[in-house]
């Protein structure tokens, strides 16, 4: 299940010897094509492509030194007719060797890639981390980069309806700290047999597992013999939790947050609604009180800019689901805030932006190269920016592809584009990142709303 190595040959482009691959061809879908066109993969389907793919990175990472592919997504994941799943592109490998020359191994796809790999360092348990983003994927049809992230992990629950088994070992796939991960593929893909008896944690083995259950079974014989006994005791029954919602908020993995207070803003998610619960905020944590049960967005914002609206560059902003059940006691939340970025090329974002509503973009200037730009976050931040070319009469579909993509410190850059196609649009979009954790965002605003990219078109 992984294309034969046919062979290589060299092409030069604009002065640099590139080395192809050339292999062989894998019949069927790519998992990517296969959720574009509406299927959405059931729990037994998920298992089953992870186990394929778990099988072939046991495979993989057994050479010395382990050969670690850097570049699982769903493009990359094909899907026989008969159900098989393979691994494909190995071009990434190649990169790496050929970029370690360079002093640079950051290769893969952002949203896939954990942060070690954005750091420029990657090991076996990357690759865990990206399959098990890439399985979110097939369950939620969401890009990483668009769910909501709870202290760097990935908020997917909201999104799916599967075991707790098999949702616990997805969020051990993709812990932000490979060390949290597991840490071969043979260990993944026994706790994936396990996942009956798998919780995250130092112990995730069958035999703790059964150890849990035997207890559970002799504690319940006890109960049992002790009422048949005669004896008259009987547990109080628990009281049924308030419905207090607590949270906390951070910036950048710290408690060094704007001092003062936040506006909430809350929806319930079933009816689209906006609800005015009681909140009590004071230094960085709170509390919402009586809301009923059900599933719940939460918008929390600092207007730290007096010059522009709320939410508008400068601000800061998290956003969360979750969700209260019936006689259970009500989550804790941790909003992890991020900061609006201030774009001044080749638009200024600090204002709505006139033709943004136009699903086919804005019109900017012909001709020449394009330079992007925006105030800095501070010291150490890493921005990480993005080009796509998309169909405006389709904005929901995938992209087209790919016009540039990158990772900077410096405050902008330049790009050469061509005229945008007729029917077609580039979007743009950009990330703050430092120490690992997200800490910027550039949002856009039209006269009735907002996104989290910049649309336009070269003429």
């Amino acid at each position: 299940r992984i294309p034969r190595f046919m062979g290589y040959y060299r092409h030069e482009v604009a002065g640099t010897m590139l080395t192809c691959l050339v292999q062989g061809y894998m019949p069927g879908q790519t998992l990517k094509a296969r959720v574009d066109a509406g299927q959405r993969f059931q729990e037994a389907e998920i298992v089953k492509i992870a186990e394929d793919l778990l099988e072939l990175l046991t495979y993989l990472h057994g050479f010395s030194p382990p050969v670690i592919h850097r570049d699982i997504k769903p493009e990359n994941v094909i899907l026989s007719p008969e159900g098989e799943a393979s691994l494909v592109d190995f071009g990434a490998v190649n990169d790496h060797l050929m970029n370690e020359s360079r002093g640079s191994t950051i290769v893969g796809t952002f949203g896939y890639m954990p942060p070690e790999q954005l750091d420029g360092q990657a090991v076996p348990g990357s690759d865990l981390f990206a399959l098990g983003a890439t399985l979110i994927f097939a369950l939620t049809g969401l890009e990483p980069g668009l769910i909501e992230k709870e202290n760097l992990s990935l908020n997917f629950r909201a999104y799916v309806t599967v075991s707790e088994g098999l949702a616990a070992w997805l969020e051990c796939m993709t812990q932000p700290d490979w060390k949290q991960r597991f840490q071969t593929a043979q260990d993944a893909l026994e706790a994936l047999h396990n996942r009956t008896f798998f919780r995250p944690g130092p112990d995730k083995s069958e035999r703790a597992g059964w150890k849990k259950t035997v207890l559970l079974v002799l504690g319940l014989g006890l109960v049992t013999g002790l009422t048949w006994a005669g004896l008259r005791w009987m547990p109080t029954p628990p009281a049924v939790p308030e419905n207090r919602v607590l949270g906390s908020v951070r910036y950048a993995g710290s408690a060094q947050i704007p001092t003062l207070a936040p506006r909430f803003w809350i929806r319930d998610e079933a009816t689209g609604q906006r609800l005015k619960p009681a909140v009590d905020y004071q230094a960085g944590k709170f509390e919402i009180q009586g809301l009923p049960a059900g599933k719940y967005g939460l918008n929390l914002s600092y207007d730290t800019n007096p010059d522009n609206p709320i939410q508008y560059p400068g601000d800061y902003r998290a956003w969360t689901v979750f969700e209260i059940k019936p006689g259970q006691s009500a989550p804790q939340l941790r909003m992890n805030l991020v900061r609006l970025i201030h774009l001044t090329l080749p638009q200024d974002n600090n204002h709505p932006l006139s033709g943004w509503e136009n699903p086919c973009g804005i019109a900017l200037s012909p001709g020449g190269k394009l330079s992007f730009a925006w105030e800095s976050l501070g010291p150490g931040v890493r921005y990480d920016y993005q080009i796509q070319e998309l169909s405006c009469t389709s904005p929901a579909a995938s992209a087209l592809r790919i016009l540039a993509s990158g990772s900077t410190e410096k405050l902008g850059f330049s790009s050469a584009l061509p005229s945008t196609p007729a029917g077609h649009v580039y979007r743009f979009s950009l990330e703050a990142w430092q120490a690992g954790h997200k800490i910027g965002r550039m949002r856009t605003h039209g006269s009735q709303d907002h996104a989290w990219d910049l649309n336009f078109k070269i003429p």
